[in-house]
């Protein structure tokens, strides 16, 4: 209970600090002046485009000009660069003249920036100092031209959505799909990526019997190297920590179990950046992850014994993954995906081929004499992407695939899946009664 109070405290005392800097922000405090501003800023998350055109970018600011005035900052700002204004790229180091409003979507903590850029004109622009920024911005580059020039278009981004989380060459279409089905979750890298990267790495580690401390710090240079690769996604962090915290246990002997490991991940999470706490991504991560640790235990000894073990324990975790997550989604975006549980119990294993043959042609996409491995395994991850496309497609094209919800609605998921998980326990409990009585039975 002290750790716990302490943790408590030292966390509300971070969150505060983080909510003053956001609010005494100089860009902020610059609000009420107007007129045009100069400001240097390093490019801080990867682009999204947006649906009219240009791309949001998240700025890191360091320097503010107002006239003769000069202010020294870390704060963060968007901003939508027109088409016009070429790709930037993560870590690019730019110079912009633009006006300040303040953001219509922030939140206390500063997830989303406080202020943005109005009609920002780029005077200056140079590449990122750091090398693995470089490196992976090349590899990425690299992956998107190898995509294009074996896949169709569609596939070719869902492959890069599945492997590295860049929906830059998603088409609308195969998006609205995916989010009708309940899929969107396969295109925003997760633990699940982590996961099928880490097993194929050190299953082939363990296949030269490295020992238990290289094994550590083989997959803790992978789950680095992935999150680099990814740009550092809420979801990619939240897996991160937990798959570092494991490895650790693997190389000592003790570590802890799955649940204490997202608590030990999430806290440690928070506490360096509060603001996590506003991210969907790594709210839905957490939920997600809580319900296949939580619920999917339930869940998969309230299903018929009849079935088989590994149909009981996948249709299980699916469960508990979708019910931890189903709410988070109903409060957030006030909708359902009736299709979402039978799309996903389909898709989820079909994904996993194509999550990490587009690491694999990523990876080999940028190393020129391994051009053949790149092609041939966006070739062997093509019939893959097509099933995922057929099955979003068929998915969301069912009557009421997508359930709207408004107002104290939103609660209803939260709710049903409450009453589920009474439901599920008392179901376990009964079957168990009703067999612990002949198992105690004295043999005569």
């Amino acid at each position: 209970m002290l750790a716990l109070a302490l943790l408590a405290v030292v966390g509300a005392g971070v969150a505060g600090a983080r909510a003053a800097t956001v609010r005494g922000g100089v860009l902020a405090g610059l609000l009420s002046r107007g007129g045009t501003l100069t400001v240097q800023a390093t490019v801080a998350e990867e682009p999204q485009r947006v649906r009219y055109g240009g791309r949001w970018v998240v700025l890191s600011v360091r320097r503010v000009q107002a006239g003769m005035e000069v202010w020294r900052t870390r704060e963060r700002a968007g901003a939508i660069l027109p088409e016009s204004a070429g790709e930037v790229a993560v870590g690019d180091r730019l110079r912009i003249s633009a006006g300040v409003e303040r953001s219509e979507r922030t939140d206390p903590l500063g997830g989303q920036p406080a202020t943005v850029l109005r009609r920002p004109r780029i005077l200056s622009r140079s590449a990122t100092r750091s090398r693995l920024l470089r490196a992976s911005e090349s590899v990425r580059a690299a992956a998107r031209a190898r995509a294009l020039d074996s896949l169709p278009p569609e596939r070719a981004g869902l492959l890069l959505g599945i492997a590295l989380g860049d929906t830059s060459l998603e088409p609308a279409s195969v998006d609205r799909a995916f989010t009708t089905a309940g899929l969107t979750h396969l295109t925003a890298v997760s633990g699940q990526n982590l996961a099928v990267v880490l097993a194929a790495g050190l299953g082939i580690a363990v296949a030269f019997r490295v020992g238990r401390p290289a094994l550590a710090v083989l997959g803790i240079l992978l789950i680095v190297l992935f999150a680099l690769l990814t740009r550092w996604e809420p979801s990619v962090l939240r897996a991160s920590a937990m798959a570092i915290l494991a490895l650790l246990g693997v190389a000592t002997g003790r570590g802890p179990g799955g649940r204490r490991a997202l608590c030990l991940a999430v806290t440690v999470l928070l506490l360096s950046n509060p603001s996590l706490l506003w991210s969907v991504g790594f709210q839905l991560s957490v939920a997600a992850t809580a319900g296949v640790l939580w619920l999917g235990p339930i869940a998969t000894r309230a299903l018929p014994p009849r079935l088989p073990r590994v149909v009981r324990s996948a249709v299980g975790i699916s469960l508990g993954a979708q019910a931890g997550a189903t709410p988070v989604l109903a409060l957030v975006f006030g909708s359902v995906s009736v299709a979402g549980l039978a799309a996903n119990l389909v898709a989820v294993p079909i994904a996993t081929v194509p999550m990490l043959l587009g690491v694999v042609a990523a990876t080999a996409s940028a190393l020129p004499p391994l051009g053949a491995v790149a092609l041939l395994a966006c070739r062997l991850a093509d019939p893959f992407l097509a099933a995922l496309i057929a099955i979003a497609e068929r998915a969301s094209g069912l009557p009421a695939a997508s359930v709207a919800l408004s107002g104290p609605v939103r609660l209803l998921p939260g709710i049903a899946v409450l009453a589920g998980v009474v439901l599920a326990r008392r179901s376990v409990s009964r079957v168990a009664g009703s067999v612990l009585p002949e198992e105690a039975t004295p043999m005569r």
